[in-house]
């Protein structure tokens, strides 16, 4: 259907009714991000892995490594939109 539709490029909304086209963008983001981290303000203080985080502190979130990270995808390297 959207094939066959008079708009003349693809919005994010049609990505809806895609949903292998949608899988297929959103592995493309994981495996080749703009955004290499995230920067984020400190809420609380934490712990994480005994390295004390103040509250009011600036962090940066490393996204990439999460992208790659084995323990979250079986093959991090291999683009699989499945």
């Amino acid at each position: 259907q959207i094939a066959k539709s008079d708009k003349p490029f693809l919005l994010l909304e049609d990505l809806s009714e895609m949903p292998y086209a949608s899988k297929m963008v959103k592995e493309s983001l994981r495996m080749a991000s703009v955004v290499s981290w995230f920067p984020r303000l400190v809420l609380q203080d934490c712990e994480i892995e005994g390295f004390k985080i103040k509250k009011g502190w600036n962090i940066n979130i490393d996204a990439r490594s999460i992208h790659l990270d084995p323990d979250v995808y079986d093959v991090p390297n291999k683009f699989n939109p499945s």
